[in-house]
């Protein structure tokens, strides 16, 4: 099993991935309506965010601390690039744009993969209280 910051960096390394890819297929312009991508991402960041916060009151404080730098990470960082993305006219082959979307791209996988590490965290400690 891996340590605390395992998951972490692995989600650094596949969104790094992800996020490039993403902002090389916007360059060629085979993301064509990415606005509606946009606004589905900063929607699920914002409900992360909460969620993130009613978990912390809530939930189990251990895997908050286990997993809430990655994911805040990805949150804030979702919510700043896409209010980046909306704020401004996209165009497919400006390559400061490209960028910009694969910044996005980047922090939206991280915060779906450090949201994923939280709910394994989560059932994982709602099984070991059972046994």
């Amino acid at each position: 099993m891996c340590n605390r910051d395992c998951d972490c960096v692995l989600g650094v390394i596949i969104s790094l991935f992800l996020g490039v890819i993403i902002g090389v297929l916007f360059y060629f312009s085979l993301i064509p309506t990415i606005t509606p991508a946009l606004w589905i991402a900063f929607g699920l960041a914002a409900l992360a965010l909460v969620l993130i916060v009613g978990i912390s009151l809530f939930g189990t404080p251990k895997c908050v601390c286990r997993n809430g730098k990655c994911l805040l990470a990805g949150i804030i960082g979702t919510l700043i690039t896409t209010t980046i993305s909306l704020a401004v006219t996209l165009t497919a082959t400006s390559v400061i744009y490209a960028i910009i979307v694969g910044l996005t791209g980047f922090f939206f996988s991280l915060l779906i993969i450090s949201f994923a590490s939280l709910i394994n965290c989560l059932v994982e400690a709602q099984c070991s209280k059972r046994e």
